[in-house]
């Protein structure tokens, strides 16, 4: 497993490439990695060290060669943060699905980062991949809620049996649930958000995109009906209502999305309150004509709160349900 240095002042062995070590290398090396912990190179700044055994989160087994880790850290080296569990299960206990989460890295979350909740990605650049941590830090990435309507999401996270039975898991391990939000009842007033979409074309298809979702393929002679089923099919909308308009003209019900003359089409949005981003609207084919267009604008500003529980009552984060104060009744 080694050589002899056949230095007369040590004639030290040689055998830390091999995996071995000690002085006659009858020791096995573990595993390295970028330090947790460190002493800093100098005053006012701070290093992690490449190259240390068990990431210095561990401790070596000299008999075996693995690292045994503490209980807060994983991998071969110990050079991951270990993800929470509950009974046995990372990130939540479902016990129709196994794991309710996903234990991902910093960098695989930065993938994940909203505003709003719209995906940065879908807009921005976002990267977290060159910090020391990108790849050593995790964490759980919780599920979002889950719709009936959409039979293609993965993980459905049954509250029932209540309305609002599919919310958001939460809390670091996932074990805990969002609660519905609301427009508080006792403020008076308020608008809903009114986003339009215009469309001048006699011939192309085009898909609506809200929050990251994408509606099934749309055509030009789309109906009001239709579309108000599309949107509503997404788990990111709840209830919205279409109009046809042409020159601010409000059309018939047999109306066709697009049109050369232009059509806009005006969703306001029922269910959807506070700050939201607009929809983004992507040809699929079609549009080739000269002054064929299709674009996004939000007419009217929404002025209703999103609060959880609608701020009249409180939540309880076991099963995602509000709890309402007197007077105030209804799952949100």
């Amino acid at each position: 497993n080694a050589t002899c240095d056949n230095n007369p002042q040590d004639y030290l062995c040689d055998c830390k490439d091999q995996g071995y070590e000690g002085p006659a290398c009858e020791y096995k090396s573990c595993p390295t990695g970028v330090a947790w912990f460190d002493e800093a190179s100098k005053r006012g700044a701070g290093y992690h060290r490449d190259g240390t055994e068990c990431s210095n989160a561990g401790v070596c087994d000299r008999t075996t060669g693995k690292c045994v880790c503490d209980s807060l850290f994983e991998g071969d080296a110990c050079q991951k943060m270990a993800c929470a569990k509950v009974n046995g299960f990372t990130c939540g206990d479902d016990s129709y699905n196994g794991d309710m989460g996903e234990c991902l890295t910093m960098e695989r979350l930065a993938a994940y980062s909203k505003k709003n909740g719209q995906l940065l990605r879908d807009t921005d650049n976002v990267t977290y991949s060159e910090a020391w941590d990108a790849q050593k830090i995790q964490t759980c990435h919780c599920p979002v809620a889950w719709s009936v309507r959409n039979d293609n999401f993965t993980h459905p996270t049954y509250r029932g049996p209540y309305a609002f039975t599919y919310t958001d898991s939460a809390g670091y391990d996932c074990s805990k649930a969002n609660c519905p939000k609301g427009h508080d009842p006792r403020i008076r007033g308020g608008v809903n958000t009114v986003q339009r979409v215009n469309c001048t074309t006699t011939r192309g298809t085009f898909r609506l995109i809200f929050r990251g979702n994408a509606t099934a393929l749309l055509t030009s002679n789309t109906t009001a009906a239709h579309l108000v089923e599309e949107l509503e099919a997404l788990w990111t909308i709840g209830e919205v209502a279409v109009e046809f308009r042409r020159y601010g003209v409000a059309l018939g019900t047999d109306a066709e999305a697009c049109a050369e003359l232009g059509t806009a089409i005006h969703v306001e949005f029922l269910t959807e309150f506070g700050e939201m981003p607009p929809m983004r609207a992507v040809v699929v084919s079609g549009f080739e004509g000269t002054g064929d267009a299709l674009t996004v604008e939000t007419m009217q500003a929404g002025t209703k709160k999103n609060l959880e529980c609608s701020a009249r009552g409180v939540c309880d984060r076991d099963v995602g349900v509000c709890e309402c104060q007197t007077g105030h009744l209804s799952s949100d």
